[in-house]
């Protein structure tokens, strides 16, 4: 949200989509591999990044 708000959409999306692919690629594979605290905390990330790419506000917060 931050980098959004102070240097736009475009660069924000330029800066962190490769953490958004990542984050979605380390989801799929700790799913795989039965690994469910790994899996929540980068499936979290990845729903955060996609939330603020698209302008909605974050809609849980993880338990820690």
């Amino acid at each position: 949200y931050f980098y959004r708000k102070h240097y736009g959409l475009n660069k924000a999306i330029y800066n962190f989509s490769g953490k958004l692919i990542k984050s979605f690629f380390k989801t799929i594979f700790f799913t795989l591999t039965f690994q469910e605290e790994k899996k929540n905390k980068y499936l979290y990330r990845f729903l955060g990044l996609l939330n603020s790419f698209l302008n909605r506000s974050s809609f849980f917060r993880g338990e820690y």
